[in-house]
């Protein structure tokens, strides 16, 4: 093997972002104070975090094929993503979102429109996907496409790690997991369990060697069998928006995994990831301030990805 690879499996968008004093209430207008048109996409931000980390990467997923998708997939391939193993849908619209982000608490809401031909459960893998990959990564929502990938990877005895918006997501691949890291409240629906901890050992016990839940400002909780936690304080830091914070953080979780480090020392790893990602506005980290503040794993500088166009 020349140089490990992650398959990072999972959507692209183009995310449209307002930034406001408060989110507005029901029925109001609000008036932004900054507008961002800029390239998203839970499994897109993870890769591309994981480009600016060294860690060479191939995607899978699908673009529309008008102008958005024609933007995401520059910004992919700008950073020196392989998209190979990706489609583009004729005449179909791309992936948007439309996210407000509060500037006075860094909180947001998120609408999306996904055409349902821009699914990627279509796609059929074969031996040549895994060539020369450590790490499958999918963010949960290809998911016929991730559970014949997880199929293949556990035959292949590669790990494979996961995000899950939803219990269902996740479902579909629990047992051929490697690691589940997703919110708390995932966490607890899919584990059926009120208490967290509890939670972790559960979904533990049903395939996954470690499961982690983020929780936000709280920092995060991990958990391996036999019932060994660990909880970590979220990083400090100067925060403009949270949003694709979660995808760093498995972004810097899945490269300090491939550089031999154990749970505890990968999700702190991660959690300075993620603190970096919510220094910059839009859903993907400025790869300057990761190599600013030392978090880049190897000696190869790359040029930052296209902020897209800020107003």
């Amino acid at each position: 093997m020349n140089e490990p690879k992650v398959l990072v499996i999972g959507n692209n968008t183009i995310d449209l972002v307002f930034v406001c004093e408060r989110l507005p209430r029901v029925g109001e207008k609000c008036q932004a104070t900054e507008f961002g048109c800029v390239a998203g996409g839970q499994a897109a931000n993870a890769a591309v975090t994981l480009r600016g980390l060294g860690i060479a990467v191939n995607y899978a997923g699908c673009f529309g094929d008008d102008q958005y998708g024609q933007m995401s997939k520059r910004s992919l391939l700008a950073c020196g993503i392989d998209l190979t193993r990706s489609a583009t849908r004729l005449q179909c619209p791309h992936h948007l979102a439309s996210i407000v982000v509060s500037s006075s608490d860094n909180e947001r809401t998120i609408t999306m429109f996904k055409d349902p031909r821009i699914a990627a459960d279509d796609l059929e893998p074969d031996a040549a996907w895994l060539k020369e990959v450590a790490v499958v990564f999918t963010d949960g929502h290809e998911r016929m496409l991730s559970r014949k990938l997880a199929t293949m990877a556990r035959k292949k005895g590669i790990p494979m790690l996961a995000d899950a918006e939803n219990a269902e997501g996740a479902k579909v691949i629990l047992e051929d997991l490697s690691s589940l890291i997703a919110p708390e409240e995932v966490i607890l629906e899919l584990a059926g369990i009120a208490d967290l901890r509890a939670a972790l050992q559960h979904i533990v016990s049903a395939g996954p060697a470690v499961a982690i839940a983020t929780r936000g400002r709280s920092g995060a909780t991990g958990c391996t069998a036999p019932a060994r936690f660990v909880d970590i304080p979220a990083y400090p830091c100067d925060a403009k928006d949270t949003t694709g914070a979660g995808d760093a953080f498995h972004a810097g979780y899945i490269a300090a995994v491939l550089g031999g480090a154990n749970m505890q020392d990968a999700m702190l790893y991660a959690a300075r990831v993620a603190s970096a990602a919510c220094e910059c506005l839009g859903p993907r980290t400025d790869f300057s301030l990761l190599n600013k503040r030392g978090l880049v794993v190897t000696d190869r500088t790359l040029a930052s990805p296209q902020r897209g166009i800020w107003i």
